[in-house]
């Protein structure tokens, strides 16, 4: 799979945090759209035998990628008023992927996005008043950009150019920034302008010893040894989109991943892959009741570290 950088720019307030396997679905559905049912199920044949046609990443800071889920200790050792301060850094910078991680502090904090309480209320259009009935606005968290935050934000993606060439893949995101991505898409939430997608070449230490993970994933069926992965637990309550997000169904199976920045070590030593995890769903295993062919991206663009980790043999 060929490996890109996708460097896009926020237009609008967001409702959704940009994650892996969100972007994921809502790229399924603009294939549908334009290209119909057919081509998306084509792309999808093999989805959960191991072999996806696109991966997404979290969205990044340009030129950073999350920080290592990794115990404080292999952090610099600091005092008990400083922890807290610590675990707020949550990026390094791909420029140091080339140290090992052992007490080095090159983690950074840095914000992507900062939020405010927006109040909302439905309203019936036919009358000019709100439903229901008393006054009953509610809130909702979204997600923007100031003048403190981050303005590129970059999305890794490996694409298999045989079923998806660079050209349908990039008009197919660019559908999707301008429809709007996550929750809220359709009161104007969401919006974001590509502006540029380049080559990427896989960022990896000389000796790596454990891959660090860029999007939720499963780790079931994986080749990893237990005593040296750390990551922490995400559930994802999916919910479908475009048409089928207003059936009376709209709720997938809850999916538990470990969440972006896993630090796993294989039993093989071998960190020349350039993604884990598996697909889930599809009609042989369903998680949604509504659409069974439906599949959800448990797949993570990896990055191969290096962490001075000694493993405990246990017998």
């Amino acid at each position: 799979m060929k490996l890109y950088k996708v460097i896009i720019q926020p237009k609008s307030d967001f409702g959704s945090i940009i994650k892996g396997d969100t972007l994921f679905g809502q790229f399924c559905w603009a294939v549908r759209e334009r290209y119909g049912d057919k081509s998306l199920s084509e792309l999808l044949s093999d989805y959960i035998e191991g072999s996806p046609y696109v991966i997404f990443s979290d969205a990044c800071p340009n030129g950073y990628l999350p920080r290592p889920v990794l115990p404080l200790n292999f952090w610099p050792k600091l005092d008990a008023t400083k922890r807290k301060l610590e675990k707020a850094k949550t990026w390094i910078p791909e420029d140091k992927i080339s140290c090992t991680i052992a007490n080095e502090i090159i983690a950074e904090k840095i914000q992507m996005f900062s939020t405010r309480q927006v109040h909302h209320n439905s309203a019936n259009r036919k009358t000019a008043t709100v439903y229901g009935d008393a006054f009953a606005p509610y809130r909702t968290k979204q997600y923007y950009i100031n003048d403190n935050s981050f303005k590129d934000l970059c999305i890794h993606v490996l694409l298999d150019e045989y079923r998806m060439n660079k050209d349908s893949f990039v008009l197919l995101l660019s559908d999707m920034g301008k429809i709007g991505f996550g929750r809220d898409a359709s009161i104007g939430l969401g919006r974001f302008e590509i502006l540029f997608v380049e080559d990427a070449r896989p960022l990896s230490h000389k000796d790596p010893n454990c891959y660090l993970t860029l999007a939720p994933c499963v780790l079931q069926k994986q080749d990893m040894h237990a005593e040296g992965c750390y990551y922490r637990p995400f559930i994802r309550f999916g919910r479908h989109g475009n048409i089928a997000a207003i059936s009376k169904k709209a709720f997938k199976k809850p999916v538990i991943m470990a969440d972006t920045g896993a630090t796993l070590m294989t039993n093989n030593n071998d960190y020349n892959k350039s993604f884990v995890g598996l697909g889930l769903g599809s009609k042989t295993s369903p998680i949604s009741s509504v659409i069974s062919e439906t599949v959800h991206q448990a797949y993570s663009p990896v990055v191969a570290i290096r962490v001075e980790i000694e493993i405990k043999e246990t017998y």
